[in-house]
């Protein structure tokens, strides 16, 4: 047939998968489909509840990092390519069931998503509002006053500026006094995002996703050709993939790939339309497989390719962190320190701290997603680090994450709360490994 000069033999590619999948994610995935959207996951809509705090100890300050809210497909062109290969499929009476109920949903939302690709969706913006309406009814101590000072950063990415806005703009509705300030700006970049050249550490192996110098391209092309089955992604949809070819004159792993995580951002979107129920669910899964390998071994762990030197690259957020705490608890001139940039960061934030399953490498593809799982960084997602202080001066912190509580392998008698300088001796003691591994490695394109 035509399509087998398209596609390889869907039949060959499964006997390539000789190995399990990583169970914890495909039971997490198969009870709540959106995971399968890895980064676009969305927010909790449940937050637990908080462990309270030795007596005696008040909230008096806040560090906080923000991805941006939900946000549209990154590019406005998968949402044409995708609506033109429906309707020529369309014409040609070429659609399987399946496809023209995907060309259906898919007509009704276009004209909500085209250009608007990369941007802030309203959803976001709400995410940002109600994450700083909790923050204000948890800590209402922190932001008690007529003098009380925020300084909010963002990368120079626009829906991280309309995040950190919108984020500010509830606080300010709920406290008019608050005095805060919104900086951006390419002198943010490094402690914000570090993988950029804004960082003297950054090689361009160790750059964005489409650097061709990328020490992991190559191993993660063949794990794709592993898991990705085009012949029955697209077999799903169009009675003969022939046509495709036009779409996709070098991969259809590229195209499946983009296809896939261009409908999980539709739940991020402002359009009531899913896609993802329609596709084999292997596929869905599988793909799911093939970007948590992506962001584990170019943000994570990783200790075959990268080494470590990934997450080591996150140190200027720490400086960051650590030197400002410093500075504001001594001169009490700021009460919350807000940040807002990418899920990149968070991921080797949560790397470099070791918290539970995020610092602990695989020794095999198929293993990582047992404990390192990136829908677990959802749009929003957030680290906040709350200070408590007692009457004698004494000092706490504790960490949430999506405003939960994270344990630290910190000794504590009051875990989750943590001595301030047990857990300032915590990250120079990892700072200190992250520059044994930046100075030990020297990437280069496998």
């Amino acid at each position: 047939m035509s399509r087998a000069r398209f596609f390889l033999s869907a039949a060959i590619l499964f006997l390539a998968v000789v190995a399990a999948p990583a169970q914890t994610a495909r039971k997490a995935i198969e009870a709540d489909l959106a995971k399968a959207s890895h980064i676009f996951n969305m927010y909790p809509e449940q937050i637990p509840d908080h462990a309270r705090p030795p007596k005696g100890y008040k909230p008096f300050y806040i560090s906080h990092y923000g991805r941006h809210g939900a946000r549209n497909n990154g590019s406005d062109g998968e949402y044409v390519l995708f609506r033109d290969m429906l309707e020529e499929a369309y014409r040609t009476g070429n659609l399987t069931p399946a496809g023209e109920e995907a060309r259906l949903r898919f007509q009704s939302a276009f004209s909500k998503l085209y250009l608007r690709g990369g941007e802030l969706s309203s959803k976001g913006w709400r995410q940002h509002r109600e994450i700083a309406t909790r923050m204000m009814a948890d800590y209402p101590e922190v932001f008690r006053g007529k003098e009380v000072h925020i300084d909010a950063r963002s990368t120079t990415v626009p829906r991280c500026i309309m995040s950190m806005a919108a984020f500010c703009d509830a606080l300010k509705e709920r406290n008019t006094a608050l005095q805060i300030s919104q900086n951006t700006g390419s002198w943010l970049m490094n402690p914000l995002n570090p993988f950029t050249t804004a960082n003297p550490d950054c090689l361009p192996s160790d750059t964005g996703f489409g650097s061709p110098h990328l020490a992991w391209d190559r191993p993660y092309h063949a794990w794709r050709k592993k898991l990705l089955h085009p012949e029955v992604f697209f077999g799903s949809l169009f009675k003969d993939t022939s046509f495709l070819k036009k779409y996709a004159p070098r991969s259809p792993y590229s195209l499946e790939e983009s296809l896939i995580s261009m409908s999980g951002t539709l739940q991020c979107s402002d359009v009531d339309v899913s896609l993802m129920d329609l596709y084999p669910f292997e596929e869905v899964y599988n793909n799911y497989l093939l970007v948590n390998y992506k962001y584990y071994v170019s943000r994570g762990p990783d200790t075959l390719i990268q080494k470590g030197r990934q997450w080591a690259l996150v140190t200027p957020f720490f400086d960051d962190l650590l030197s400002c705490a410093d500075a504001d608890i001594a001169s009490g001139d700021v009460a919350v320190r807000l940040r807002f940039g990418h899920d990149i960061t968070l991921m080797s934030l949560l790397t470099f701290l070791d918290v539970d399953g995020w610092n602990k490498p695989a020794s095999d593809p198929w293993e990582i997603a047992e404990n390192w799982n990136c829908y677990n960084v959802p749009m929003a997602a957030n680290a906040q680090f709350i200070f408590y202080r007692n009457r004698r001066g004494d000092i706490l912190v504790r960490m949430m994450y999506n405003e939960a509580d994270v344990l630290l392998p910190i000794a504590s008698e009051v875990a989750p709360y943590y001595r301030w300088e047990d857990f300032r001796q915590f990250c120079l003691a990892r700072k200190a490994v992250a520059r044994q591994i930046l100075d030990a490695t020297k990437p280069l394109k496998s």
